[in-house]
């Protein structure tokens, strides 16, 4: 449903922001950064409301909830449930047309309807049947029209279930569970701000005090996807989001073809298969070749590279202009079961990445570098007593004062 209840645009605001899962950040929208202190304060996402509107407009707006549907909650978590349960409730401003008002309540109780099933359906009789059997209430908005509604309990006050706002980025999605049974979802790639958000709806303070329970694969060539007992440590989880990081942006094709290179050079780690998904346009790739007589085939007659006369064609050995092309500009080159694969470097060169720049999900006190002060006077500052002891004077040559006052 499209059309928001509240009047105020403040309120309209909330109503908006409440329909989106606690945390939720668009893509490149920038990280807020606050102190350990204000973090803690808002875990309880009703403090975070607080933080939006006053109390006061926060009463005005419970009391007009409480008002339309007398049945509903009125703590926040019941406010976030009811917007994720619009379907079968309709707000009519304009009844001019019967067959725009079947329609709206149409698609309000079903989602959606094909083009072609919508020339089959008489939306004025649908309308006048639904305003007769559900019940509707005038507001200073409009007409309020209930049929089919019912209250989903999606958001629990700490955890939502599954819920794919971001299907064009996000690649997999991992159910993660702790100790105590709660579970909620980290939508791959993430960041350092997803997964801290993670461990406040989980109430834990380490991964290690969470598993992966399953993953949900979105958009990832099966045969990418990992088992969820090899994502059991930070590491590991690490190097995953790193993969899918480079990959989120791949359309189906290039999934293909980011399969196919993965299997013709043996990367099965996650560090190896994001080397080779930034060096995907090194690859020679064709699809649906699986030997010389083909390949060669497809060089001369659809790759668009030569102009040969058709006369010619029958007489033209192909399995050797095919081995001819891989051992003249190809220095590995094979068949997977997607079709051909040829590269010009070693492939040894696509499996030495270790994942030294992938993002950490989780920090400790190791991440930590210490800061130390140099100065070519006294050199690199170690950890020990005479950096406990450093001072302004520490970072002048030892003899710079009595030569000043020699001078003086």
């Amino acid at each position: 449903m499209s059309v928001l209840f509240c009047s105020s645009l403040h309120l309209c605001m909330l109503e908006m922001q409440m329909q989106q899962p606690p945390g939720y950040r668009p893509r490149g929208g920038g990280i807020s950064v606050m102190n350990e202190a204000e973090r803690k304060s808002r875990g309880n996402y009703s403090e975070i409301v607080d933080c939006v509107i006053s109390r006061m407009q926060m009463e005005h707006l419970k009391r007009r909830v409480r008002e339309i549907f007398p049945g509903t909650g009125e703590e926040i978590k019941d406010l976030i449930n009811l917007t994720y349960s619009m379907k079968g409730l309709s707000l009519i401003t304009d009844f001019s047309d019967a067959q725009q008002v079947g329609k709206r309540l149409y698609m309000d109780e079903n989602t959606a309807v094909s083009e072609e099933e919508s020339k089959h359906i008489n939306f004025a009789e649908y309308g006048e049947k639904a305003l007769a059997e559900g019940g509707c209430r005038i507001l200073p908005y409009g007409v309020l029209v209930v049929h089919g509604f019912e209250m989903q309990q999606i958001y629990n006050g700490r955890t939502f279930h599954e819920y794919l706002y971001d299907a064009d980025k996000t690649v997999a999605v991992l159910e993660m569970k702790n100790k105590a049974g709660d579970r909620d979802y980290l939508y791959m790639p993430t960041d350092l701000s997803g997964v801290n958000m993670m461990k406040e709806r989980l109430k834990i303070l380490d991964l290690r005090e969470c598993s992966v329970e399953d993953i949900h694969n979105v958009r990832l060539p099966e045969s990418l996807v990992p088992k969820p007992g090899k994502l059991g440590c930070a590491e590991e989880l690490a190097y995953f989001n790193e993969m899918c990081q480079n990959v989120c942006r791949f359309d189906e094709e290039e999934m293909k073809r980011l399969a196919m290179a993965a299997e013709f050079v043996g990367a099965k780690k996650y560090t190896d298969i994001t080397y080779v998904a930034k060096c995907l346009n090194e690859f020679d790739i064709t699809p649906s070749v699986h030997n010389d007589e083909e390949y060669g085939k497809f060089l001369v007659t659809q790759s668009g590279l030569f102009e040969v006369d058709e006369l010619l064609l029958p007489h033209i050995d192909y399995a050797g202009f095919a081995a001819d092309k891989r051992s003249g500009t190809l220095g590995e080159s094979g068949y997977v079961p997607g079709g051909f694969v040829g590269v010009e470097k070693g492939i040894q060169e696509f499996l030495g990445y270790k994942g030294e720049f992938a993002e950490r999900l989780e920090k400790d006190g190791d991440c930590y570098e210490k800061f130390c002060l140099y100065s070519p006077l006294k050199g690199m500052l170690t950890a020990g007593e005479e950096e406990d002891e450093l001072c302004g004077d520490a970072l002048v040559p030892r003899n710079f004062f009595s030569c000043f006052r020699n001078r003086i």
